[in-house]
């Protein structure tokens, strides 16, 4: 498996961290990363959407 396809979990893992606690608090704070990431990429999609429905609004007002 290629190293960049692993989580950050599964290196540690790799790298002889045997710790569940430590392990635990990785994949949750990638679980949190993804979350994070998700919402954001889905409030940028909105917030895009609204930009162009407010631009076309005002253009179909300025004629």
């Amino acid at each position: 498996m290629a190293e960049q396809n692993l989580t950050t979990a599964e290196i540690a893992r790799r790298n002889g961290c045997e710790d569940p606690i430590v392990l635990a608090q990785i994949e949750r704070a990638e679980y949190i990363a993804e979350l994070i990431h998700g919402l954001t990429s889905w409030v940028s999609t909105k917030v895009s959407q609204v930009a162009h429905e407010v631009t076309a609004l005002f253009h179909r007002h300025a004629h």
